[in-house]
C-alpha cells in the first residue's frame, strides 16, 4: 500500500555510491513521513546530466548525500557544490567502508573486470602472488584459508573513517568499532544490520520519527558478493550472477583463479610484450646542476632510446589523457614530490612502457640490452627490498595495472602518503 499523502510527507533526494539505493529504501520502510522521489548515483552521473536532476534538488526538502571529494570528475554530485546550492536542507553522510573484515580482498584492475574473473570486481592479492610466483594451487588454497581464518582487523580504516565523519553530519565508526559481528561483506559493502544502523541515525539527525521494522530484507541488499560466508569444515564463498546466487569452496574459487590468471594475465602480457626504447624521468620544478647532469648521463650512455623528462604539469596531462579526468585528479591530492613521482612512475610505465629511473641516479653504461628481455624488470637492493626507483615495463603489464588500481584506491580512500610502501612492495617482494 502506498503512502498517504498529506502535509507531513517530505520529499528526499539521496546522493551517494551503491550504499544510496538501499538507505533510500530503509529511508521510506523506516518512516511514514518520508517520500524519496531521486536516487542519484554518483559513479553513474556526467555533469552535463545536471537538468535532469537539479528540479528534483530544489523541490527536496532534504538532500541526504555521501560526501564527494570537491575535484569529482561530476560537478552536482560534489560535497562543495552542493553546500553552496543547497545547505539549507543538506544532511552530508560518509561513504561506509572498512576493511576491517576482509583485509585478505582487493578490487581487480579494470582492464581484467571485463573478462568475466571468478568473483566479480574483486580478487584475492595472496591467490595471485601465489600464481605471479609459480607456486602449485594447494598452496594458495592453504594460504587464502589461513587469511579467511586469521582475521586480524585493520584499525587503519577506522581512523580513515573517523577522518572523513569529522566532515558529515552523522556518527557511525562508534558502532563498527564496537561490533562484534561482521559488519561488511566486503570492504565497500556493509551488511544490512550496518545500513539499518546509519539510517536509524539519519532518521534521528533530521528529526523523524522511525517507524519500527519487524521485517528485514530476505536477502542483503549488497551481499553479491560475500568471501568466507562460512569458515572452517564448511568454508565457502558466496558470489551471484544474473541474480543467481551460488557458492564455492576456496578450493574450486582458487582453482578457477589460477585459470583466469593464466589465461587473461599471459594473454595481456603476450599482446603487449615488446618493451620501448624510452627513457622517462620526473622533477618537479626547474632542474638544479648536479640532476641536470646526472639525467645527461641517461642520454649520453643510451642513444638508441628516446629520452623524456617531466614536470608536475606534464605529469597531470599525461595522466589525465591516458587515464581521465578523476585519476588526474586524484594525482593532485598527492602533494610530496616524492610522492608524485611514485604515482607517475607506474602511470607511465603502465600505460605506454619503457624504462623509467630516479632523476637522482647517475648512469655508468649502456642499459640497451634490457630492453630486449620484454619482461617486467624491478632491481632489488642488497638487503633485498625492492628499490623503487627504476622500473622497466611492456605496456599494459597486469602487475603494474594491479599496482595502478591500488594507488587509485589509496588515493580515493586517503590512506597515507607513502603511495609505494602502501601497493607495490606486496605484489613484488
Amino acid at each position: 500500500m502506498g503512502k498517504i499523502k498529506s502535509w507531513r510527507i517530505k520529499k528526499v533526494v539521496v546522493v551517494g555510491n551503491c550504499q544510496a539505493r538501499p538507505i533510500a529504501t530503509l529511508l521510506e520502510k523506516m518512516s511514514d513521513e518520508i517520500e524519496v522521489t531521486k536516487v542519484a548515483i554518483v559513479h553513474l552521473l556526467k555533469s552535463n546530466q545536471e537538468h535532469e536532476y537539479a528540479p528534483f534538488f530544489e523541490e527536496a526538502d532534504y538532500i541526504i548525500a555521501q560526501l564527494v571529494n570537491n575535484n569529482y570528475p561530476c560537478e552536482f554530485v560534489r560535497s562543495d557544490y552542493l553546500e553552496r546550492h543547497y545547505a539549507s536542507k543538506l544532511t552530508k553522510i560518509v561513504n561506509l567502508f572498512s576493511y576491517s573484515d576482509t583485509p585478505y580482498l582487493k578490487n581487480l584492475p579494470k582492464n581484467l573486470r571485463e573478462a568475466e574473473p571468478p568473483f566479480g570486481d574483486y580478487h584475492f592479492p595472496v591467490v595471485f602472488e601465489c600464481w605471479v610466483n609459480g607456486l602449485d594451487i594447494n598452496t594458495a588454497i592453504q594460504e587464502l584459508n589461513k587469511q579467511g581464518e586469521n582475521v586480524v582487523k585493520d584499525v587503519s580504516s577506522y581512523a580513515e573513517l573517523a577522518d572523513r565523519e569529522l566532515q558529515s553530519d552523522v556518527a557511525i565508526v562508534d558502532y563498527i568499532e564496537s561490533a562484534k559481528e561482521r559488519l561488511f561483506h566486503t570492504f565497500n559493502h556493509p551488511c544490512n544490520d550496518l545500513l539499518l544502523e546509519y539510517t536509524r541515525r539519519i532518521l534521528k539527525h533530521i528529526n523523524f520519527k522511525e517507524l519500527s521494522v519487524t521485517e528485514t530484507p530476505d536477502n542483503d541488499f549488497l551481499g553479491h558478493f560475500i568471501p568466507f560466508i562460512e569458515r572452517g569444515d564448511k568454508c565457502c564463498h558466496k558470489l551471484t550472477k544474473d541474480g543467481v546466487a551460488s557458492f564455492k569452496t576456496t578450493k574450486e574459487l582458487v582453482t578457477e583463479f589460477y585459470g583466469f590468471y593464466k589465461m587473461h594475465v599471459n594473454e595481456k602480457i603476450d599482446k603487449e610484450k615488446n618493451i620501448p626504447r624510452v627513457i622517462v624521468q620526473y622533477w618537479d620544478g626547474e632542474l638544479p646542476d648536479e640532476i641536470k647532469a646526472l639525467t645527461k648521463t641517461w642520454k649520453d650512455k643510451n642513444p638508441e632510446c628516446d629520452y623524456r623528462i617531466f614536470n608536475h604539469e606534464q605529469a597531470f596531462d599525461f595522466i589525465n589523457r591516458n587515464y581521465g579526468e578523476k585519476e588526474a585528479n586524484l594525482f593532485l591530492k598527492a602533494k610530496l614530490p616524492a610522492m608524485q613521482s611514485d604515482i607517475f612512475r607506474v602511470a607511465y610505465c603502465l600505460a605506454k612502457g619503457g624504462m623509467y629511473i630516479d632523476a637522482a641516479t647517475e648512469c655508468k653504461k649502456t642499459l640497451i640490452d634490457l630492453f630486449e628481455n620484454n619482461t617486467l624488470t624491478l632491481m632489488r637492493k642488497w638487503h633485498g627490498g625492492i628499490w623503487n626507483g627504476f622500473i622497466l615495463a611492456s605496456p599494459s603489464h597486469p602487475v603494474l595495472s594491479l599496482i595502478w588500481s591500488d594507488i587509485m584506491n589509496n588515493l580515493e580512500l586517503e590512506s597515507g602518503n607513502n603511495v609505494w610502501n602502501l601497493t607495490v612492495l606486496r605484489f613484488v617482494q
